[in-house]
């Protein structure tokens, strides 16, 4: 998306959903490869079918889980609009910005949030996350009717508490959805979360 909204033309534009295409097609042929996983056992009598549905504590910890997750069209569908519509930044931020996370994900996720490893640390992220997150977007605010400058670096300093904040909450999630799930129902709880 990147590129196509940098040189913003209708052939860029086109190479983006062909790219994307070919992308989901490689995808699934690197699928084909998986091996077959064993059918998880059969539950126990009596046991409904979607078990998860009865775990209370864990049904809303997967919509608090959902509400968090509401960062995730931000730096893609938000943030272009935001930039073109109310802010004096130029447009060709937002690729630079989506470049910005993505090396910041690859080269960091891992050093960040290494220690993220057990239900403790997990909530614990799942609080910073918000924290950081909240920063984000009241920063993406206050670049609204700013120009070039002031709204380019008010939206580089969102898109850091950006990247930080998923981060973070991805690492929490997971450790969170998996940790509480009981072995034998990991499907349904997953799917649920």
């Amino acid at each position: 998306v990147g590129p196509a909204l940098l040189w913003d033309t209708g052939t860029a534009y086109r190479l983006t959903f062909v790219r994307n295409a070919l992308g989901f097609v490689v995808r699934g042929l690197v699928l084909l490869r998986l091996p077959a996983v064993p059918p998880a056992p059969q539950r126990p009598p009596g046991e409904t079918r979607l078990a998860v549905l009865r775990d209370t504590p864990y049904a809303l910890l997967a919509v608090l889980n959902m509400v968090m997750q509401l960062h995730i069209p931000i730096l893609e569908v938000i943030l272009p609009l935001w930039i073109a519509l109310h802010t004096g930044a130029p447009h060709a931020l937002t690729a630079v910005l989506l470049l910005l996370n993505t090396l910041a994900c690859v080269g960091l996720q891992v050093p960040v949030t290494k220690k993220i490893d057990e239900l403790r640390s997990a909530v614990r992220a799942f609080r910073v996350a918000g924290v950081a997150l909240l920063g984000c977007c009241a920063a993406f605010a206050l670049s609204s009717g700013r120009g070039p400058w002031a709204a380019t670096v008010t939206l580089v300093v969102a898109a850091a508490l950006h990247v930080y904040g998923e981060m973070v909450q991805s690492a929490g999630s997971w450790v969170i959805g998996y940790e509480l799930a009981p072995p034998t129902k990991q499907g349904q709880y997953q799917g649920l979360f």
